[in-house]
């Protein structure tokens, strides 16, 4: 896998785009922690003692005053009915003290700005469990969906999601932040920098609209703002696959390291055999993205993994830049994920993609030198600005429209390298049928365009 964006396990976020995220972290570190929450953690979150409290123990003692020190006004456990339809969530989150009063004599859901929904320390918040009573995540879901709230809290204390169901989709969708391993942060910079981050995405001043009227809020901004980045990041994409806006082509950076190594190759073949690349590394960077958490738990994964390749290519020039050792990797990867690999419990992918018959020019020897391969993953891991990498700015490539990235990954079956003339099949040729598998056990994490 590629490399996390925090070092630390304390932030999981499957809601916004990675990049946009890392670029908002660095931009609230430079203000102090807002409402005091680093002094008043460290008073109040006390794990020893939490952890053996009970559900409504830590409401009290903990869950509820941290609610009011991030500035929301709150009523607990108010039945409300919308349209026929109950709902009794555990916090009806207000943006001003003098609503609680008003929201529990006329129940109107209007009031509600967000909810917040907690259970007991030890519960875990996505229980897989077919019943959406023993499902915090759906139970959470069910009162947003009946009070028409957007945005949503769930917490055992000690983790703690933002739900924002503006959009309907199916994936679980949040930002998770995990307040034990933050408190444990032994770096005072990353400390304030991840406590910064969740005031910002808990706090009531995100929430309140702004002065001016007919403006967003800030959490409205953020997220408007974050697919606007998403989409900004894809177009690079698009520029640095294809070469153009000062991009290089990686087609052609492709193209003409295969031709080198197959001279008597056709421009077809090669052509051919660059796009199965390009396709066969996109899907890898969008499996390892999207399954970053499975992955990370895999015993073994992670040793073979595209990220692990890119870790391991020399970053400036030296005498490993020529040798071709993490072509050899990125051929065991492939392999493994065309044969699968039982003895590492790693299944076989579905769709023949990764068949070596279906690009045998891939499989000559020392097609990619070190520096070459380099140079290509970098390429697409990282936004570009007119052939400069921008090392901050991670592509997210799970967060990444599947309708923007399946036109890309189609566009891949129909243009060209850029030479002067080719054969007219080129323009149109179209992914080879399926290799039949054996009958073992096949991983489809996704159905390729």
């Amino acid at each position: 896998m590629t490399q996390p964006l925090f070092s630390n396990s304390w932030l999981i976020n499957t809601l916004l785009d990675e990049g946009f995220v890392a670029r908002k972290c660095i931009e609230l570190a430079k203000q102090p922690v807002p409402y005091d929450l680093n002094a008043w953690l460290a008073v109040h979150f006390d794990v020893p003692s939490l952890a053996r409290r009970s559900e409504a123990q830590l409401e009290e003692r903990f869950i509820g005053p941290l609610l009011t020190q991030l500035g929301w006004a709150s009523v607990t456990q108010q039945t409300i009915t919308v349209q026929g339809k109950l709902a009794k969530p555990d916090w009806c989150l207000l943006l001003a003290p003098g609503q609680d009063n008003a929201l529990i004599e006329s129940k109107d859901h209007t009031l509600v700005t967000a909810i917040c929904e907690s259970k007991a320390w030890d519960k875990t918040l996505d229980t897989g469990k077919a019943d959406r009573n023993q499902k915090p995540h759906h139970q959470l879901q069910d009162y947003l969906s009946t009070l028409r709230v957007r945005f949503g809290f769930l917490t055992n204390g000690r983790i703690w999601r933002i739900y924002d169901t503006d959009r309907i989709t199916a994936k679980k969708t949040f930002i998770q932040f995990d307040l034990e391993a933050i408190a444990a942060l032994p770096d005072a910079a990353e400390k304030n920098q991840a406590l910064t981050l969740f005031a910002f995405f808990f706090g009531r001043d995100t929430y309140a609209p702004p002065a001016a009227a007919g403006q967003a809020s800030a959490i409205e901004q953020a997220i408007a703002a974050s697919a606007d980045f998403t989409l900004a990041v894809e177009e690079n994409l698009k520029a640095v696959i294809y070469g153009y806006a000062g991009e290089d082509s990686l087609f052609e950076i492709m193209g003409r390291a295969i031709h080198r190594a197959n001279p008597k190759a056709s421009m077809a073949n090669v052509y051919e055999n660059s796009v199965v690349l390009l396709f066969r590394l996109l899907f890898v960077l969008y499996f390892e993205d999207k399954n970053h958490e499975l992955l990370a738990r895999h015993p073994f994964y992670k040793r073979f993994s595209l990220g692990h390749i890119f870790q391991n290519l020399p970053a400036t020039t030296d005498a490993n830049s020529a040798l071709h050792d993490g072509l050899y990797a990125l051929k065991q990867l492939f392999a493994i994920l065309d044969q699968g690999a039982e003895d590492i419990d790693i299944p076989l992918f579905n769709g023949g993609l990764f068949d070596p018959e279906r690009a045998p020019l891939l499989h000559t020897p020392k097609i990619f030198t070190n520096a070459t391969l380099r140079q290509i993953l970098e390429k697409l891991l990282y936004k570009t600005e007119r052939g400069i990498t921008l090392f901050d700015t991670r592509r997210d490539f799970k967060n990444m429209s599947v309708t923007h990235w399946a036109a890309s990954t189609r566009a891949c079956w129909s243009s060209g390298l850029r030479k002067p003339q080719r054969p007219p099949s080129i323009w149109n040729m179209k992914p080879a049928p399926p290799v039949a598998k054996p009958s073992r056990p096949i991983l489809t994490p996704m159905t390729p365009p």
